[in-house]
């Protein structure tokens, strides 16, 4: 049998691949308490008019943008 550099590439991906998949499957899970739903949602999830800017018109077309933090606020 003839073995081709792709066919060892192949298997060295498929081997690092079940590697990989069993070692998440293993991984430690923190234990989660289960907590009821809340009643009602705050209404900041649905009501941020005032946490945004006002509508632009660009071109004949509306935009809105949302807010821009300062970089030291930014989500890593």
């Amino acid at each position: 049998m003839k073995v081709s550099r792709r066919s060892v590439l192949k298997l060295g991906a498929s081997g690092l691949t079940m590697a990989t998949l069993g070692a998440i499957g293993s991984a430690w899970v923190p234990k989660r308490l289960a907590h009821p739903a809340p009643k009602a949602l705050p209404s900041v999830q649905f009501d941020i008019g005032d946490y945004l800017g006002p509508v632009e018109t660009i071109n004949g077309i509306d935009f809105r943008f949302g807010q821009s933090l300062p970089r030291s606020l930014q989500p890593a």
